[in-house]
């Protein structure tokens, strides 16, 4: 797992590679870092070949061939010319040698941020595919939602690379007071984009707040998406009566309306469970997530035929937000409707089914 800044935030990211990728993005941020391959047979202009050969020939002089090369610099041969000029390639050797490795030091310590932005411009093929990107729901969601279920089962099905992240204000990414709204949430998003796939299309999955993330970036950014897949998405969350009285009920109509497996997992006292609480906490009571949410509005018929692309909408079959599936799939044209045996939470209640589905889905 690692960090990433986006849109003037810290993001905390996850990224999962199909079988034998991880190696080459290695190398290729190795090659973006300014680093150079090891010199063939016979390459003598890097530097490091250039103090080998300046060593050999000192040790020839002195009589040692294992003596190291400064040791040699300092040997008196009586060859004084010689000796001095062999002397000036090792310092101009040491000198490229040290410039290099400053280079290196102050890339290593450069704004994450700029480095990036200067890693997303040159990484223009990195994907052989259309990679992933998930999205998870607000609250008592996070990245680890999709990483302990779906992901890996879609990672290995897909056989590409999958991104996750913790929605501002949640897990592990930075702390926010405000921002909550789905626009901004999807400027987010966007940033993310241009850093994990800048050239190339992605497939989108959100689930609930996530896929309003995500089915507005469809709407506003087309072009960045080749597919879109919605899963168990209220539109909108403010005019759904359970959201509605389970945000205003607090902390504990909201664990007393998730699954009993997943509220169990909330409150055994472990500290994952007690960090969980501690951000619902602070999401409830010190941002304006509440406000921000039941100020969405609703989408007109207009704005959601508008969608170009392929969506795949995958509700719960027990769920209240069964309606808004319907309601999708009697306007879009190039969209179907799945109903799997759950309720909201069908990442964390059906993950096998809902990566099976996702599959079928994405490799169209």
């Amino acid at each position: 797992m690692a960090t990433v800044v986006a849109n003037g935030r810290s993001f905390h990211v996850q990224e999962l590679a199909p079988r034998g990728a991880a190696a080459s993005a290695v190398s290729s941020d190795e090659a973006q870092a300014g680093k150079t391959p090891n010199p063939g047979p016979g390459n003598t202009a890097q530097p490091g070949a250039a103090q080998t050969d300046t060593a050999q020939t000192d040790a020839a002089q002195t009589g040692a061939a294992q003596t190291d090369a400064a040791q040699t610099d300092t040997a008196q041969t009586g060859a004084a010319q010689t000796g001095t000029a062999q002397l000036d390639t090792a310092q101009a050797d040491s000198a490229q040698a040290d410039s290099a490795q400053l280079d290196t030091a102050q890339l290593d310590t450069a704004q994450l941020a700029s480095a990036q932005a200067a890693s997303a411009r040159k990484d223009t093929g990195r994907h052989a595919a259309p990679p992933t990107v998930l999205v998870h729901g607000l609250l008592l969601d996070n990245l680890a939602s999709w990483y302990f279920g779906v992901a890996p089962l879609l990672s290995r099905e897909l056989a590409r690379h999958l991104y996750m992240y913790d929605l501002r204000g949640h897990g592990k990414s930075e702390h926010a007071a405000a921002g909550f709204d789905v626009a901004t949430q999807a400027t987010d998003l966007l940033a993310l984009l241009d850093i994990w796939s800048p050239t190339q299309p992605v497939d989108l999955v959100g689930h609930s707040y996530g896929g309003l993330i995500a089915l507005h970036l469809a709407r506003t950014h087309p072009t960045r998406i080749r597919r879109l897949a919605l899963v168990d998405v209220p539109l909108p969350p403010s005019r759904l009566e359970r959201v509605r009285d389970v945000i205003s009920g607090g902390q504990q109509a909201i664990l007393d309306a998730i699954p009993a497996n997943l509220r169990a997992n909330l409150t055994g006292g472990t500290r994952r469970a007690a960090r969980t609480l501690r951000s619902l906490t602070r999401l409830l009571s010190n941002s304006t997530l509440v406000a921000d949410l039941k100020a969405e509005g609703d989408l007109t018929d207009d704005e959601l035929r508008a969608l170009s692309m392929p969506v795949a909408l995958i509700y719960g079959a027990d769920s209240s937000c069964k309606p808004t599936g319907e309601r999708l799939a009697a306007l879009l044209d190039d969209a179907r409707l799945t109903l799997l045996d759950g309720g909201h939470y069908l990442p964390v209640e059906k993950p096998a089914e809902l990566a099976a589905t996702l599959g079928a889905f994405l490799r169209g």
